[in-house]
């Protein structure tokens, strides 16, 4: 979560714009605004710390114009059951969730990974030697049977959405189009049909299906 890439969100000029908290800013008098991490096609991202804790944290926020659209809210409730039900050490950590002060928008609070995207490794590593491609995709094969043995599909895996600890450990992030079995589809008002990333999209879902496990399984093979 380091880096918020679109993941082939259309974003219309009205959502991005300056950020609307700035470093020194204290939400719900708990966590200290440091740096703006980045924004996506329905939310924004902060750096903070929790007062509280000292801990470094991820803040997520919707853009304010998306509030009271019920598309965003359901999609925040999902990421927060994910993260709720998600827990290894190959997956960013859910810590909190709540409401900002006197208003209806809430707020998702992830653990800060100290590290950088898997793009920007790859950009200036690759081509990998067969050893280090072997072990990165071993990691993200783990994590992702843990992902389908809990009943969600991540839907889009990309390098993007890996951060690469400083001992060469992989952390999945972002859950944010994640697909929750048995939960009813959401339409989101603001993104288009195909959701997730064009590069790394298995064919059912360019052709605006849900997909299943075999949707991730098809971008790791690409990733590889």
């Amino acid at each position: 979560m380091v880096e918020h890439a679109r993941g082939g969100e259309r974003v219309s000029p009205r959502q991005i714009g300056a950020a609307r908290f700035a470093p020194g800013q204290t939400l719900n008098e708990r966590y200290e605004v440091l740096e703006t991490l980045g924004q996506g096609g329905m939310g924004e991202a902060y750096k903070a710390r929790d007062r509280s804790t000292g801990q470094l944290v991820v803040v997520k926020i919707p853009y304010a114009s998306m509030i009271g659209d019920p598309s965003t809210y359901s999609r925040y409730q999902r990421e927060l059951d994910i993260g709720k039900r998600l827990k290894h050490p190959g997956i960013q950590r859910f810590l909190a969730d709540g409401r900002l002060d006197n208003s209806v928008a809430p707020y998702l609070i992830f653990e800060f990974i100290d590290g950088k995207n898997l793009r920007d490794y790859l950009n200036k590593a690759t081509p990998l030697d067969v050893t280090q491609a072997v072990d990165f995709a071993t990691q993200i094969a783990d994590v992702m049977q843990y992902v389908h043995e809990h009943d969600v599909v991540h839907r889009d895996l990309k390098p993007e959405n890996l951060l690469i600890t400083p001992d060469g450990k992989l952390k999945l992030v972002d859950f944010g189009i994640a697909l929750l079995r048995g939960a009813r589809r959401l339409t989101f008002s603001h993104l288009s049909s195909e959701v997730g990333t064009p590069d790394y999209m298995a064919p059912e879902q360019v052709q605006g299906e849900r997909g299943d496990a075999r949707t991730d399984v098809y971008a790791l093979g690409v990733m590889l």
